[in-house]
């Protein structure tokens, strides 16, 4: 993203549907507005775990999240539509130490791999 203006938001998590699907409210940072949108993470996939029971390994993860993030977030906006945001998300360890959910789930091999429709 060299040369990119990335848009940055702090965000409180509402609620967490699936590991890589979320419910924020959004700081858009003017005069206190704030926007809840629903927010899908950057190059993730992850089981849905919606009403999954918390021992299965789609709610274990959506729970294992939820703690992480500890109700509140820094999200970078990679691009919005009808459907939600899609974003980076951070926890706030420190003032200077910065975790990316993004990563920590890819790494856990949930990649988004997008599918080609029509033939080639």
């Amino acid at each position: 993203m060299d040369g990119e203006i990335v848009k940055t938001f702090c965000a409180k998590v509402e609620e967490v549907h699936s590991a890589d699907d979320y419910i924020l409210l959004v700081n858009l940072g003017v005069d206190g507005l704030f926007k809840r949108v629903r927010a899908r993470l950057f190059g993730v996939d992850t089981p849905n775990a919606y009403k999954a029971a918390p021992d299965t390994e789609a709610g274990a993860l959506r729970d294992e999240c939820k703690a992480a993030l500890a109700g509140r977030c820094l999200i970078e906006l990679i691009s919005e539509g009808k459907g939600g945001w899609i974003v980076r998300m951070y926890t706030q360890e420190s003032d200077t130490v910065r975790v990316c959910i993004n990563e920590v789930l890819r790494e856990r091999g949930y990649v988004y791999t997008p599918t080609r429709r029509g033939g080639v």
